[in-house]
């Protein structure tokens, strides 16, 4: 965020300016989001709440006279705002519910080969449903990185509500092409 660099991995997403760095580290502290000055590993499955939370504290960052450089935090903001006309809904037939609704936690997962998730939503297997929709809130990348891009859909499971490296794959989907408002079917 605070590099004129394209961040495509971790090396990329190191701070040019450390002093911004640590001033947005304070800030976001300061709003309940926890965001370590180091390397952290946080849950990949984000809620409607954590949107909204991001939301609301990049627009205090932006009115925060301290920050000095506010085009990453308003690009951000833009970014967020432009993801709400997203939706992909992915189709469980009867026999995959059935055989997977006793796992604790499914993470449904749209990505590239060897990149990380565009969209990750999580559900309790015991609420696992026939039509489970991914929307805005879901995405971690800007939708329009995801139009016309060849993904799969990966459907993971695991007994915490965090990704890790634990999580069991249940259904791997060769590669294929998004659009705003696919239906995708899985079958058993």
């Amino acid at each position: 965020i605070f590099t004129d660099r394209n961040c495509i991995d971790y090396r990329s997403t190191k701070h040019v300016d450390i002093s911004q760095a640590s001033k947005y580290n304070k800030f976001l502290r300061e709003q309940g989001i926890l965001k370590a000055p180091s390397k952290i590993y946080p849950s990949l499955a984000i809620s409607e709440i954590d949107i909204e939370l991001t939301r609301n504290t990049l627009e205090k960052i932006i009115n925060e006279t301290d920050i000095e450089n506010k085009k990453p935090y308003i690009d951000a903001l833009n970014q967020i705002s432009s993801q709400s006309n997203f939706g992909f809904t992915v189709r469980l037939s009867s026999n995959w519910i059935k055989s997977y609704n006793q796992m604790k936690h499914i993470f449904i997962i749209l990505k590239e080969d060897n990149m990380p998730p565009i969209a990750v939503k999580r559900v309790l297997g015991e609420d696992l449903k026939e039509s489970i929709k991914l929307s805005s809130d879901n995405i971690m990348l800007s939708s329009d990185n995801i139009k016309n891009k060849s993904i799969r859909l990966i459907i993971k499971s695991g007994e915490t509500a965090m990704v890790n490296d634990q999580l069991i794959e249940l259904y791997k989907s060769e590669l294929f092409k998004i659009k705003n408002n696919d239906d995708y079917y899985v079958e058993y």
